[in-house]
């Protein structure tokens, strides 16, 4: 079962900010990872907070 995520570069590019800031990563850090590596990450952090 392979779910393939593809993220607008609205999404990505939303997803990257949001990470950045909350990491205080430098800019562009997360450009170069996947779709599902980004978006896993940042689910961690979404539900993260909400709990």
């Amino acid at each position: 079962m392979i779910s393939k995520s593809k993220l607008s570069k609205e999404e990505r590019k939303a997803m990257e900010e949001y990470l950045e800031y909350i990491n205080m990563t430098r800019k562009g850090y997360y450009s170069h990872w996947c779709d599902e590596h980004l978006e896993d990450e940042y689910n961690k952090f979404a539900k993260g907070s909400a709990s």
